[in-house]
């Protein structure tokens, strides 16, 4: 289940190794570096242009073709991936905004485990003691369970943004045109 960054993906090393490897053969070495610069900077769209023409300049068709064939399927598997991630980060989020928190019931447990005792040990006035003393440990274990829910909110909001951005971030460089022919999509062209 998605989690994260692509990166660490199982298949997507070996995807892009093997787009590593048809950028060598194909002789542009280039690649590897702009690639690396939009992963950092995914919608920058000088380098978005750098790389469509690194590809665009292989003289062999069928080459340009398996290029932008296996960085497709690179794309997709990134934009597959951070939708996903998108998903589990959002209903991980709206299940701790849903889930109550315990600390209520625990503070209950213990004070009323605090009045027995008193009560069991000096009477009433032990009974009393171990309401007093349950209000003040049952306050704190109420304050830490609110403390321990505002965290796990803020850490699952924390995440969610970042799977949103990564999401958002996901581009296709090249057209299923391009992929099938070769050759730059002129329609693409102008939205770069």
């Amino acid at each position: 289940m998605p989690h994260g960054a692509v990166n660490g993906a199982p298949g997507f090393q070996r995807l892009l190794a093997e787009l590593r490897g048809l950028e060598s053969r194909a002789g542009i070495a280039d690649a590897e570096r702009v690639r690396s610069n939009l992963d950092a900077e995914p919608r920058d769209r000088v380098l978005q242009r750098q790389l469509r023409e690194l590809y665009f300049g292989v003289a062999f068709g069928l080459q340009r073709r398996r290029l932008i064939a296996k960085h497709r399927e690179v794309s997709r598997f990134q934009i597959a991936w951070n939708e996903a991630d998108l998903a589990d980060a959002t209903r991980r989020s709206q299940e701790i905004e849903r889930k109550s928190r315990e600390g209520w019931w625990m503070a209950a447990i213990v004070g009323a485990a605090l009045i027995i005792v008193g009560y069991e040990l000096f009477a009433t006035a032990g009974a009393l003691a171990g309401a007093v003393v349950a209000l003040f440990v049952g306050n704190g274990i109420e304050q830490e369970s609110r403390r321990r829910q505002q965290r796990a909110a803020a850490d699952a909001n924390s995440e969610l943004e970042s799977a949103e951005m990564r999401a958002r971030n996901s581009v296709e460089l090249f057209s299923e045109s391009e992929e099938r022919t070769g050759a730059p999509d002129e329609s693409l062209e102008h939205a770069l």
